[in-house]
């Protein structure tokens, strides 16, 4: 599963995990938006990322979720484990590396939660 993010971190993260994501049997890419609002930015990330596996023989299903009364590393957490899969890619520490270790976010649920081995690049 790629956390995905429209984000220099989540673009490293999956271009390192190439090599895994073309021998995986299936992968999806999970986005979470905050809010019930479509944003065209959002939805050509969705497409640029699917775009960008398929020209490496990756084929994958790009999701797209809505956020509900849960942290977005929790939502993650619980794809995970609905969808069954063994292994998270996902980019790290998108805002400052202090700011994140003051107030959480997602690198630190999933850091400090994970259920599977995460791929974490930054």
């Amino acid at each position: 599963m790629i956390a995905w993010k429209d984000s220099r971190e989540s673009a490293r993260a999956v271009a390192d995990a190439l090599p895994l994501l073309k021998d995986s049997k299936h992968v999806v890419a999970v986005a979470i938006a905050p809010d019930e609002t479509e944003r065209l930015t959002e939805l050509l990330a969705d497409k640029q990322i699917d775009g960008f596996l398929r020209r490496h023989k990756v084929q994958a299903t790009i999701r797209r979720l809505r956020l509900p009364d849960i942290s977005s590393g929790e939502m993650l957490l619980s794809q995970a484990a609905d969808l069954g899969v063994d292994l998270i890619v996902m980019g790290g520490y998108s805002r400052q590396p202090m700011a994140e270790l003051l107030w959480g976010g997602v690198t630190r649920t999933m850091l400090s939660s994970m259920t599977v081995p995460v791929l974490m690049s930054h």
